[in-house]
């Protein structure tokens, strides 16, 4: 009996392990219901993984799991919060401590992809930033505004429950519309070798990236990111991306990223609504040759102007011209952004190119010393409009005002291309040469916007673009030289035959207020002077823009698509 109380507590202690190996076993048994909870760990969305939950469900007695994964978009960002998201990119890569194949691929595109944006930056919100940034390297000022309205991507959280996760899915994914991930992969110079959402097939590669899809039942298409810039460990080099001393100052050359060049990546030309008339705003659709011969048959329903460049085929000499002419002004004030997409298989018109540039130069000098360039301020408008007053650019005369202008352009021009080694001078040198071709070109906008240049309901601008395109289309089939069809495009026809097509716009004058004239635009020598102008906008507007021709426009119809692709 002597024993009694030490085997009584010796029961009351096996009793209390048994209960608490009970309770332990209990409570795994209720944690491991919350499904899907082990694969949204540190080791495989990161930081995400502190946005993960688990929700007590009585009506079915066990957890649900709420995973919060990004949701990529495009909008307006602000320098601070590109910073912020930069500091949070470095964070991210503790995720990649573990085996590459474990992590989600999601976490190095969202890095990569604003790394790719911060070049382009809209520094709006920079009065308290001036110092440099540990991760910027140069201090940033607010002189250091430069540009205006770009979509960059903004990357939002969005949760999701794991109940209705498909079961092939085995990390949380990101979500991306298809219609901003083109455009993504773009900007980050990839090049589209298969897109074809319908059928789940994405696939492109490029400058260090590559994406590949593959369809996942009850989900749809996912797409799967590797980037080429991989430790031994297979762990993501934040750090590599953000080591230039001008991580957020555009670099020479970089891409435009606004609505209006996002568009010329499905083969959408869009209108330049400074200067054409409400009712003439709209986009062109030039990426394919279908699409050019339906806007030529349009313009001209006898159908001669498509014909006459099916024979030309494939190159689109003389239409092109309407991409300089009708598009909106890109390039970014002071700074060198100005690269732009490919709007069509055939970019180049006839203005960039230096040799039929000399040619206008040469032709519109000896028109502005002729006393014929000279149009009195009565005779400056058109039936039934207000006197006309000129901008200031062409107080000594329009064609005089440009004559002069375009030396001092070209004049720069040279001054740059003799630039070799100093690159500081050499992009200060750029930025004015730019800014320079810029505001000329706005004094021209300012030329077509005046009260002379619209008649009751006709646009006058649009009508001279349309009579000099008409016209510009049949100049293969009109010359006499051999354009040797068989090259193709336009960038393949040499500068001496463009210098000589450049003489036969000037020949075709007489066309051109001739076909006005049907127009009702009765004043033949303000029709001729205006097509000067025209001409010269369009130097302005060649000069000042690059395409990128590395990828063909993708189909139209993605534009602005709202289906869903997965980063898994």
């Amino acid at each position: 009996m002597a024993d009694s109380p030490a085997i009584a507590n010796t029961a009351l202690v096996i009793s209390i392990v048994a209960l608490l190996v009970t309770t332990t076993q209990l409570l795994s048994q209720i944690f491991s219901t919350a499904e899907g909870h082990r694969r949204c760990q540190p080791s495989v969305i990161g930081p995400w993984a502190m946005l993960t939950k688990r929700k007590w469900r009585w009506s079915s007695f066990r957890f649900e799991t709420l995973v919060a994964t990004p949701e990529i978009t495009f909008g307006k960002f602000s320098l601070t919060d590109i910073i912020e998201q930069i500091e949070g990119g470095i964070r991210w890569q503790a995720a990649f401590d573990s085996p590459p194949d474990e992590a989600a691929c999601w976490i190095p595109f969202i890095v990569a992809l604003l790394r790719a944006s911060t070049s382009n930056a809209e520094l709006n919100d920079v009065g308290n930033i001036d110092t440099p940034h540990p991760h910027l390297s140069f201090p940033v000022t607010p002189t250091a505004k430069m540009l205006t309205k770009p979509t960059l991507p903004v990357v939002y959280n969005r949760t999701r429950s794991w109940d209705f996760m498909p079961p092939d899915v085995v990390r949380p994914f990101a979500s991306i519309r298809v219609f901003y991930l083109a455009i993504i992969a773009l900007r980050m110079g990839m090049t589209w070798k298969r897109f074809e959402p319908e059928q789940g097939a994405l696939e492109a590669e490029g400058n260090g990236h590559s994406l590949t899809s593959v369809l996942i039942r009850a989900l749809g298409t996912v797409v799967r990111y590797t980037p080429s810039v991989m430790s031994n460990k297979g762990q993501f080099l934040v750090e590599s991306y953000l080591q230039s001393p001008e991580s957020l100052m555009a670099p020479e050359g970089s891409h435009v990223e606004t609505s209006e060049a996002d568009r010329m990546w499905f083969g959408i030309l869009p209108g330049n609504t400074k200067i054409l008339s409400k009712h003439y705003r709209n986009d062109f659709l030039i990426g394919d040759c279908d699409s050019v011969y339906a806007i030529l048959d349009k313009m001209d329903p006898s159908r001669k102007a498509s014909q006459a460049l099916v024979k030309a085929a494939p190159s689109l000499l003389g239409f092109n011209d309407i991409i300089p002419m009708l598009a909106p002004w890109m390039r970014y004030k002071r700074t060198t952004v100005n690269i732009i997409p490919a709007v069509t298989y055939d970019t180049r018109s006839i203005t960039s190119f230096s040799g039929p540039r000399a040619v206008f130069q040469s032709r519109l000098h000896t028109k502005a010393a002729s006393n014929s360039s000279s149009i009195s301020a009565e005779s400056r408008y058109l039936v039934g409009c207000k006197p006309y007053t000129l901008p200031k650019l062409f107080a000594e005369g329009p064609l005089t005002s440009i004559d002069q202008r375009l030396t001092k352009i070209m004049t720069l021009r040279q001054q740059l291309a003799n630039i070799q080694r100093d690159e500081s001078i050499r992009r200060a040198k750029r930025i004015e040469f730019y800014d320079l071709l810029q505001d000329t070109y706005d004094l021209t906008t300012e030329y077509f916007k005046g009260d002379a240049y619209v008649y009751g309901a006709y646009p006058f601008y649009f009508d001279l673009v349309k009579t000099h395109l008409l016209r510009a289309v049949t100049v293969r089939e009109r010359s006499k030289m051999d354009f040797h069809q068989d090259r193709g495009t336009t960038s393949e026809i040499s500068d001496a035959e463009m210098s000589h097509v450049m003489s036969l716009y000037w020949d075709d004058v007489p066309y051109y207020q001739q076909e006005m004239q049907k127009k009702n635009y009765k004043n033949g020598d303000l029709v001729e002077e205006a097509w000067i102008v025209l001409i010269f906008r369009a130097i302005l507007w060649s000069l000042a823009h690059d395409f990128d021709d590395h990828q063909k426009p993708l189909p139209a119809r993605y534009y602005g698509s709202s289906s869903p692709v997965y980063i898994g």
